[in-house]
């Protein structure tokens, strides 16, 4: 599990929406599901969760520290419980 800061991984994949650059970001680096997230409440989204494991996901998902949390991108083939 890992956090980025959006904008710096926009750089990367220029012109694509958040999607596609989490899509080509997970495909990259191997992750199983991309998260984006504010860090603060009523911001804008600037981090992504880098996860592989549903374990991860959850974490995000609870984290007291993550605003509206939401999956941007899921490449697993079979749901985590």
């Amino acid at each position: 599990m890992g956090s980025v800061r959006i904008n710096g991984i926009r750089a990367e994949f220029p012109g694509r929406s958040d999607a596609e650059v989490a899509a080509a970001f997970a495909a990259k680096y191997g992750y199983l599901v991309i998260v984006r997230y504010k860090r603060s409440a009523g911001g804008d989204y600037d981090h992504f969760g880098c996860c592989i494991t549903g374990e991860e996901v959850a974490g995000y998902l609870r984290s007291s520290s993550c605003h509206d949390v939401e999956i941007v991108c899921d490449r697993r083939t079979r749901r985590f419980e």
